[in-house]
C-alpha cells in the first residue's frame, strides 16, 4: 500500500508560497491606501473624480428647435453640492437660447435656475446658467438636471458648434486639469439632413 507520506512536504510548500504572495498582494493594496492624494497624481490609475458635467451631442435643421441635455453627476461619499455654474461661449449667428429647462429629478429636489445672457464679442454669445439647490438639507441631484432649448437660424450652415464651457462648483472654478471635477463641453450638430445622435453620459 503507498505512503502518503512524501507529498506532505510538497504540499505544504505549496501551501507556503501561495500565504506569501496572498501576503505579498495584500501589503500592496494597503500601500496603494496610504498614500496621500497629491502623491497619486490626477492621472493616476482608479482615482475617480468627484464630480462631473456633461452635455449630451444633440442636433437638428436650420429653422428647428432642439434640446440639448445637461447632467451633473456626484460619486457616492462626495461633499454635497450647492450651485453649480456654467459660463458657455458659443458663435451668436447660428443658435440661440430658447429657455432652460429643469428636468424632473432637479424639480423634485427643489433645483433653482438663473440665466444671464451677454454678448462675448461681436460674433460670440455668453451664456451663463446657475443651478442652485437653496435647501442645504436636500442632496443635489445626481443625473439629467435640465434641457437647454436652442433656436436653430434657418440661415446656419451644416456645421458642429462648440459650447466652450467653463464650471464653477459652489464658487470653486474647475479648471481642465483639476482632479476635483470632469467637465464635458456641448456640441449642437447642424444639419439640413440631420443625424439623431445618442445621448451619452459621464460615468465614474
Amino acid at each position: 500500500m503507498a505512503s502518503c507520506k512524501p507529498a506532505l512536504p510538497a504540499m505544504a510548500m505549496l501551501l507556503a508560497m501561495l500565504f506569501s504572495l496572498s501576503a505579498a498582494a495584500v501589503a500592496q493594496v494597503e500601500q496603494v491606501h496610504e498614500r496621500e492624494p497629491d502623491e497619486q497624481g490626477a492621472d493616476a490609475p482608479g482615482l475617480e473624480s468627484e464630480y462631473a458635467l456633461t452635455f449630451s451631442r444633440a442636433g437638428g435643421a436650420p429653422g428647428t428647435d432642439m434640446a440639448l441635455p445637461v447632467y451633473f453627476s456626484r460619486i457616492p461619499g462626495a461633499a454635497n453640492v450647492g450651485q453649480v455654474r456654467v459660463r458657455m461661449v458659443y458663435p451668436a449667428a447660428p443658435i440661440k437660447l430658447k429657455e432652460v429647462e429643469l428636468a424632473y429629478l432637479s424639480k423634485r429636489a427643489g433645483l433653482e435656475v438663473e440665466i444671464a445672457e451677454e454678448g462675448a464679442d461681436e460674433d460670440r454669445t455668453a451664456l451663463t446658467v446657475t443651478f442652485r439647490l437653496p435647501d442645504p438639507e436636500k442632496n443635489y441631484p445626481s443625473g439629467q438636471i435640465a434641457y437647454l432649448h436652442f433656436t436653430l437660424s434657418p440661415d446656419a450652415a451644416d456645421e458642429t458648434v462648440t459650447l466652450e464651457t467653463e464650471m464653477w462648483i459652489d464658487e470653486q472654478h474647475i479648471t481642465e486639469t483639476s482632479p476635483m471635477a470632469k467637465l464635458e463641453q456641448g456640441r449642437i450638430i447642424i444639419s439640413k439632413d440631420p443625424i439623431f445622435v445618442g445621448c451619452f453620459f459621464f460615468t465614474h
